[in-house]
C-alpha cells in the first residue's frame, strides 16, 4: 500500500471511530435527559397522589449521572418534604443507593455538604450502600457537627460499615447531651467487631454506662454482649419488670395494644383481651415509682389513657381502671372492631414529642427533653384500616419518622402462627427499631 493511500485509509478509519464515539455519548446523553423529561412530565401530573409519583421516579432508574443528584435536590426533595410523604422519600432514597459513577458520587458529596438539614438528612440516609471513601469522609465530618439529627443519621448510616477511621468521632459521640445521640452512638458500637479495640470500646461504654439509668444503661449492657459475642447482657434480668415476657427496662414508656374484634377471640379457653387486661394491669403494678408510662388503645382508631406521662405509683389507681373499663373490643363480647395499628404508633410518637403532630419526614428538630424512649406494641392480627395499613408502608413509615427519634420498638404477636406474613411485619417492625420481639 502506497503511503498516500495509508494516510488516508487510517483518516477515514479514525473519522468513522470518533463519529461513532461521539453517536454513542450523544445517545447516552439524550438517554439520560430523555428519563428526566418522562420523569418531570409524569411527576407534574402525578400532584398529590403518592404512587403516582412513585411510578414517576420509576423513569429514573438506572440514572446514574451528577443531573439525577442535582434535580432530586434541587426539586424533588423540597416537593415531598413539604408534603411530608414518607413513600415517595423512600423511592428516592432507593434511587440513590444504587449509584456508584463517580461524578454522581463527588456531586452526592457535594450537595450533602452544601443544602440545608432536612435535605442533608435524606441524602445520608441513601449513603447506606455506597462504601465510598469521601461519602464516608463527609459522614465521619457530621459526627462531629453540631446539629443533633445530623449527628444521628450519620451514625445510623455509617453503621452499615463500621468504618474504624469513624470510632473516634462515635466515642465521642457518647457523651453528648442528648440521649438520642447517644444511643445511636451505643448502637454503633454495639456491631465493632476489631479486637484491638475490643477493649477501648468496652471501658468507654462502662464508663457511660455508670452514669445512664433505664434503657440507655441496660443497652449498653446489650452493646458489651454483642461486642464480646456472648449470649446474654449482665444485668438485672431476674428482677425487671415483664410485658407479656418482654423486659421493661425504660423510665419513661408507653404500651401500645390492639383491642380490634378479634381480640375476642380464644386459644385455650381465655379471650384474649382478657389476658391483655391481665398482662398489661400486671405490668403497671410492676413498675417502679420513678417509671413514668401511658397506654394506647387501638381498634378503628386510637385512645389514650391520657395526654402526658404518668408515673407508676401516683397514678396506678387510675391506670388500673382504665385497663378495667377501656381495654376491650368496640363492642365487648362480639367480633367488631378494625385493626388500625398505624394510628397507635402515631399516637405513641406524638406523645413522645409534644403537642405536633410528628412530621415523617425528620426536619431535624428533635425533642431533648426527657420523654418516651420505648414503645411496647402488641397485636393479633393484620393491620387493614388507618393512614397506612399495608404492612410494608407501616415499616417505611416508621422508619422514617423514627430517623432522629430513636425509640426503641418491642412487638409482642399474639395468636398469629410464626410462618404468616403479619408475624413477620412485627418481627421487622421490632428489629428495624432496636427492640425485642415475642411470638405468645
Amino acid at each position: 500500500m502506497k503511503i498516500e493511500n495509508k494516510k488516508l485509509f487510517l483518516a477515514v478509519h479514525f473519522l468513522v471511530y470518533f463519529i461513532t464515539i461521539t453517536v454513542f455519548f450523544l445517545t447516552i446523553a439524550k438517554s439520560e435527559q430523555d428519563k428526566i423529561n418522562d420523569f418531570k412530565s409524569a411527576y407534574e401530573s402525578a400532584k398529590d397522589k403518592t404512587q403516582e409519583r412513585i411510578k414517576a421516579l420509576d423513569h429514573l432508574e438506572g440514572l446514574d449521572h451528577p443531573k439525577l443528584i442535582q434535580w432530586l435536590v434541587k426539586e424533588v426533595i423540597p416537593n415531598e418534604y413539604k408534603k411530608d410523604d414518607p413513600l415517595v422519600v423512600d423511592r428516592i432514597i432507593e434511587l440513590i443507593r444504587k449509584i456508584k459513577n463517580e461524578e454522581t458520587i463527588a456531586e452526592l458529596v457535594k450537595s450533602a455538604e452544601a443544602k440545608p438539614l432536612e435535605i442533608k438528612l435524606v441524602l445520608i440516609r441513601g449513603m447506606t450502600e455506597i462504601n465510598h471513601s469521601e461519602t464516608k469522609k463527609l459522614l465521619i465530618k457530621f459526627v462531629n457537627d453540631k446539629p443533633p439529627a445530623l449527628r444521628i443519621a450519620a451514625m445510623d448510616t455509617l453503621s452499615f460499615f463500621v468504618p474504624p477511621e469513624a470510632l473516634l468521632s462515635v466515642l465521642q459521640a457518647l457523651e453528648a447531651k442528648e440521649w438520642q445521640v447517644r444511643a445511636s452512638a451505643i448502637n454503633y458500637l454495639s456491631l465493632v467487631r476489631d479486637e484491638s479495640v475490643r477493649e477501648t470500646v468496652i471501658t468507654a461504654l462502662k464508663t457511660r454506662q455508670a452514669k445512664e439509668s433505664g434503657r440507655l444503661k441496660h443497652d449498653i449492657s446489650e452493646a458489651i454482649s454483642m461486642i464480646c459475642q456472648t449470649d446474654a447482657p449482665s444485668g438485672d434480668n431476674a428482677t425487671v419488670s415483664m410485658f407479656y415476657g418482654i423486659p421493661m427496662y425504660s423510665k419513661n414508656l408507653v404500651f401500645v395494644v390492639d383491642t380490634s374484634g378479634s381480640m375476642v377471640a380464644a386459644e385455650t379457653g381465655t379471650p384474649r383481651i382478657e389476658i391483655l387486661r391481665k398482662e398489661l394491669s400486671q405490668a403497671v403494678q410492676s413498675l417502679a415509682p420513678d417509671v413514668k408510662f401511658n397506654m394506647i388503645k387501638f381498634n378503628n382508631d386510637a385512645t389514650g389513657w391520657q395526654p402526658t406521662q404518668g408515673s407508676g405509683k401516683q397514678y396506678q389507681p387510675q391506670s388500673l381502671t382504665w385497663i378495667k373499663e377501656k381495654v376491650e373490643t368496640l363492642v365487648p363480647g362480639k367480633p367488631i372492631g378494625n385493626t388500625n395499628l398505624y394510628s397507635g404508633l402515631e399516637l405513641a410518637f406524638q406523645m413522645a414529642d409534644p403537642p405536633d403532630k410528628p412530621k415523617l419526614v425528620p426536619d431535624g428538630k428533635i425533642n431533648t427533653k426527657e420523654g418516651i424512649d420505648t414503645i411496647f406494641v402488641m397485636s393479633d392480627g393484620h393491620p387493614d384500616v388507618g393512614t397506612y395499613h399495608e404492612m410494608d408502608q407501616i415499616l417505611k413509615v416508621i422508619q422514617s419518622v423514627n430517623q432522629t427519634a430513636q425509640l426503641k420498638i418491642h412487638t409482642i404477636s399474639v395468636g398469629i402462627p410464626e410462618e404468616l406474613a403479619e408475624a413477620a411485619f412485627l418481627k421487622n417492625l421490632a428489629e428495624q427499631n432496636h427492640g425485642m420481639y415475642l411470638n405468645k
